[in-house]
C-alpha cells in the first residue's frame, strides 16, 4: 500500500492539474485573469510533492495537510463554461467552497 509520502505526492500531482484544468479552461491562458500568481507557473515536473506549492497560489487555501478546502476566484475575471471544470473541482477531496 502507499506509504504517507505517496499519498502526499499522490494528492499533489492531483491537486496541480486540477488547477491548472481550471485556469487553463477559465481564460487564464488568454491572459483574462486580473490575478494568477502561481496559477501561470510553468512547473511541468508539478513542484516538490513535499510542499505547498498550489496552497500558495493565489486565490487557494488549504488546510494542515496540505489539501485545497477553498477556491476564491470571484470578481478575477474568468471566461467561459464553468461547467467545463466540475469535474477538476470533483477531483479536490477536501474541497468545501468555490467562488468563481
Amino acid at each position: 500500500s502507499p506509504t504517507k509520502l505517496q499519498n502526499s505526492q499522490i494528492i499533489h500531482v492531483v491537486q496541480y492539474r486540477s488547477l491548472k484544468d481550471i485556469f487553463a479552461r477559465t481564460g487564464g491562458l488568454e491572459d483574462y485573469w486580473i490575478e494568477s500568481k502561481g496559477w501561470a507557473n510553468d512547473d511541468d515536473d508539478y513542484g516538490d510533492a513535499s510542499d505547498s506549492t498550489t496552497c500558495s497560489w493565489w486565490g487557494v487555501t488549504c488546510d494542515e495537510a496540505l489539501q485545497i478546502t477553498h477556491i476564491e476566484l470571484m470578481g478575477n475575471g474568468l471566461t467561459g463554461n464553468m461547467e467545463a471544470i466540475v469535474t477538476s473541482l470533483e477531483a479536490l477531496p477536501a474541497l468545501r467552497e468555490v467562488n468563481l
